[in-house]
């Protein structure tokens, strides 16, 4: 498991070295599981969009629909 506590995962996040923060998930999570794109979505959902913010806005929300969290009990 990991060296950190539960009552301490409330701790500042930003200021974790990558190694803690790397502790901290592996203590929550056994594995994120990102599924294929659903049938009938494009491969490129944000496509030749200009507009960064909504480009991101349209491969986030197929994204959310793709990754599976299998979390720890």
């Amino acid at each position: 498991m990991s060296d950190i506590p539960p009552s301490e995962l409330v701790h500042p996040w930003e200021s974790w070295s990558v190694d803690r923060k790397r502790a901290a998930i592996k203590t929550v999570l056994h594995r994120v599981i990102i599924n294929p794109i659903p049938p009938g979505l494009p491969n490129s959902p944000g496509g030749k969009l200009k507009d960064p913010a909504i480009r991101r806005e349209r491969e986030m929300a197929i994204l959310r629909q793709r990754v599976e969290f299998d979390r720890r009990v």
